[in-house]
């Protein structure tokens, strides 16, 4: 025999095998759990900011982030029941309105000052698509 059994019954070769095979579950266990963390965070993320736009008519600025913002925080706080929710979204909504710079009065525009400025920058917005796909 290369290895003498130990008290278990089991070789150090075999002990060895299963303390690696435990890691690696506790390793996939934990990528698996943050995996879906992350997940869930860019899902609430992204699916609060086109639901925001809808809401807005498609218009993109700093009230569509504020909006959509103020879901998230709803969204994260929604176990917590209705008081809390609205708390959430008043402190996340809150939050993005004074990073985005919409607290100063010298950066407030309307919404179709904003859409001017943004097709403005825009390279492609003047270009004309054809009718249909083949018409190239």
């Amino acid at each position: 025999l290369l290895f003498k059994k130990g008290a278990g019954g089991a070789t150090p070769a075999a002990a060895a095998g299963a303390a690696f095979t435990q890691r690696v579950a506790t390793w996939h266990g934990r990528s698996r759990r943050w995996g879906s963390s992350w997940g869930s965070i860019s899902a609430v993320a992204g699916g609060s900011n086109v639901g925001a736009r809808v809401l807005r008519g498609g218009v993109e600025d700093e009230w569509t982030s504020v909006l959509s913002s103020m879901a998230m925080g709803a969204f994260w706080r929604r176990k917590e029941g209705p008081m809390a929710m609205l708390q959430g979204a008043i402190m996340y909504g809150a939050i993005i309105y004074f990073i985005s710079g919409n607290g100063r009065p010298e950066s407030r525009k309307s919404a179709s000052q904003m859409q001017q400025q943004q097709q403005q920058n825009d390279p492609f917005f003047d270009v004309t698509m054809p009718e249909k796909v083949g018409q190239f």
